[in-house]
């Protein structure tokens, strides 16, 4: 049939259809007294982190933990972020062929801060 991408000869393949975006988790964050984020305020993290976030990017990379085949379905921005999703996927053994980039868009980076 036209148009399938499947054949008798390739395995099943778990995808998950979700946000993604590359989290910036940053750990041992100081600030002084008590920790409120604040403009303008320097913040200082013993050590950091990029990794894959969202929901259906956590269930695949759980997914292929278990050693499933799995492809992620979603769309990023066209921009440095992006390179850095398809890296992140590819890297983990997730399928990124059906990730789209759309010009209009910027991928998310979100910045958390891991208080100690």
């Amino acid at each position: 049939m036209a148009g399938i991408l499947y054949d008798d000869h390739m395995s099943e393949t778990l995808l998950t259809v979700g946000n993604i975006y590359v989290d910036h988790n940053v750990f041992g964050v100081t600030s002084g007294e008590t920790f409120r984020l604040e403009s303008g305020k320097d913040y200082f993290g013993a050590n950091g982190e990029r990794v894959l976030g969202g929901s259906a990017v956590n269930a695949a990379l759980q997914a292929r933990r278990l050693g499933l085949e799995v492809g992620f379905v979603g769309q990023t921005g066209d921009d440095a972020g992006a390179s850095e999703v398809r890296e992140l996927l590819e890297a983990a053994g997730i399928l990124s062929v059906l990730v789209g980039e759309c010009a209009s868009l910027v991928t998310s980076e979100p910045f958390n801060p891991i208080v100690e």
